[in-house]
């Protein structure tokens, strides 16, 4: 690890250039996994989510066994990153092995003939489409997808970290307590709110 006492300014801003490009960078590989899953079946798009929030959760645990196993901060953060690494290539490699999954290139096919069939109707296939009509019609849903965020990410995790122990009797030890009730509990909520919603439908 670096001491960085003596440039905090200079620390501060490269932290944050580092944060917004990871950021940019994990926006554009979700969305490209989105919409690979386009292609697929719409159930399969609810797998899409399911694995983002399996994903945190698996971050959450992670975390907290680094912090348990490691003997200081500085080894916990390598244990992290080194896994962190380790999925990182585990999802490089799978990205370009899907086009030989026979389950994808099945779904792959018959969306190219579907393409094809409209273009021989007389569809025109490049054409812009109405976005704003679209908009309009599913913007109950949308502004509800966008407050569940936005109430979401306004108390999570910036209020929701800063909760501490009243009491030292606690089930969960003082070390753990905004790992596990704050990281872990929303994690672990997340995913099984997407597992739930995949077996019961209203």
């Amino acid at each position: 690890m670096i001491d960085s006492s003596a440039w905090p300014g200079a620390f501060f801003w490269i932290t944050m250039v580092s944060v917004v490009i990871l950021n940019m960078a994990g926006g554009v590989y979700q969305n490209t996994i989105y919409g690979i899953a386009a292609k697929l079946p719409i159930k399969y798009t609810g797998a899409v989510v399911l694995g983002s929030n399996i994903s945190g959760t698996f971050t959450a645990i992670i975390s907290i066994l680094s912090e348990n196993f490691a003997s200081s901060v500085r080894t916990a953060a390598i244990y992290y990153f080194i896994a962190a690494m380790f999925i990182l290539l585990i999802c490089f490699d799978t990205y370009f092995a899907l086009p030989l999954n026979k389950f994808y290139r099945y779904h792959e096919m018959i969306k190219e003939k579907e393409v094809e069939k409209s273009k021989s109707s007389g569809v025109d296939v490049n054409a812009r489409p109405p976005y704003f009509r679209i908009f309009r019609q599913c913007f109950p849903q949308l502004f509800n997808v966008f407050f569940v965020f936005f109430v979401t990410l306004a108390v999570f995790p910036a209020v929701h970290s800063d909760i501490k122990m009243v009491g030292d009797d606690f089930i969960i030890p003082n070390k753990y307590f905004v790992s596990v009730t704050c990281f872990l509990t929303f994690n672990l909520c997340a995913m099984l709110g997407s597992l739930i919603t995949s077996w019961i439908n209203w």
